[in-house]
């Protein structure tokens, strides 16, 4: 899964520019999940009862994330970010007793309204920034930036997958968005400590509080970020940062769904060259060192590594 809080920075421009236009590119490899299943389908479309088997899915994903940020007032931000995924879905039937012929079709049948070998790809739910700068709050040349905003629902969603799976219906269980209007907030704290070495903080957070008209409420997400980045000359600096996400349960209609909740730390390393043409890059590898589901009866995806790049353009 590919965390809605946190992903990359929250929208600022510099101080001496009015608008940051940036492009946030991530890849994500081997997120994997999967569930113990005792249910298959017959040829008719009926649920039959079959031997104990699992359905393993995993996921590699992609993500296009274009910001803009735009400074309305001194010390004030207003920031867009669109988000467009592509996850490409694989699954497969682990048989852990033997099976009869019949029953393998009916597993297989019954995977299929589950899970399948598909190529997913949509916008993903907006978010909508206010930013408030505060600068030598401890210390001179420190700077804390405050955030309020909404998540703005114009990801695909889905009808319920657990009734459509009860009554053996092909469902789909990845969503792109909420569909609702979602609270977030965050604050990024950043500090100097020398020429060279600065220190970074940050908490996000997503709150979804309603149910959308499918009956589906999404689950809350708190990111946090804590690092530092070393400045070698003009030409070269290297970041480094510990990241921390909670993903809390998702609801549908009012039931708790077990294909979510994550606890997950990682950590992550990058690098920004000297930016050319006044275009600055950062390239990043976060490297998971702690990842568990809050269910064991469900198959939310634990993250794998992730590759990302952002590239910016201010004026």
């Amino acid at each position: 899964m590919i965390p809605r809080s946190g992903i990359g920075e929250v929208g600022s421009t510099s101080d001496d520019s009015k608008l940051r236009v940036s492009l946030n590119l991530l890849r994500g490899f081997g997120a994997d999940g999967g569930h113990l299943e005792t249910r298959g389908l017959s040829p008719t479309g009926d649920v039959v009862q079959v031997p104990l088997h699992r359905h393993n899915v995993s996921l590699d994903y992609s993500r296009f994330q274009l910001d803009i940020a735009y400074r309305v007032a001194n010390d004030w931000d207003i920031a867009l970010s669109l988000p467009y995924d592509i996850k490409n879905q694989n699954a497969f039937v682990d048989e852990l007793y033997p099976v009869t012929l019949e029953e393998r079709g009916a597993i297989l049948r019954n995977q299929d309204i589950h899970h399948r070998d598909e190529v997913y790809w949509g916008f993903a739910d907006a978010q909508l920034l206010v930013s408030h700068n505060l600068a030598n709050l401890m210390r001179e040349t420190d700077r804390l930036m405050v955030s309020v905003g909404s998540s703005i629902p114009i990801g695909a969603t889905e009808e319920d997958p657990f009734k459509l799976g009860d009554a053996g219906q092909k469902h789909l269980h990845i969503q792109f968005g909420t569909g609702t209007f979602d609270p977030l907030a965050a604050l990024h704290y950043e500090t100097p400590l020398s020429e060279a070495l600065s220190l970074h903080a940050s908490v996000h957070g997503y709150f979804p509080f309603y149910e959308n008209g499918k009956t589906y409420r999404g689950p809350v997400e708190i990111t946090e970020t804590v690092g530092m980045r070393y400045q070698f000359g003009e030409w070269l600096a290297l970041h480094a940062s510990h990241l921390g996400l909670f993903q809390s349960y998702a609801h549908w209609d009012g039931f708790r769904d077990v294909n979510s909740g994550l606890i997950f730390n990682a950590l992550q390393f990058g690098v920004s060259p000297d930016p050319r043409f006044g275009v600055p890059i950062r390239l990043n590898v976060t490297i998971p060192i702690q990842s568990r589901t809050l269910s064991d009866k469900g198959d939310a995806f634990e993250v794998g590594p992730l590759l990302s790049m952002t590239v910016s353009y201010q004026l």
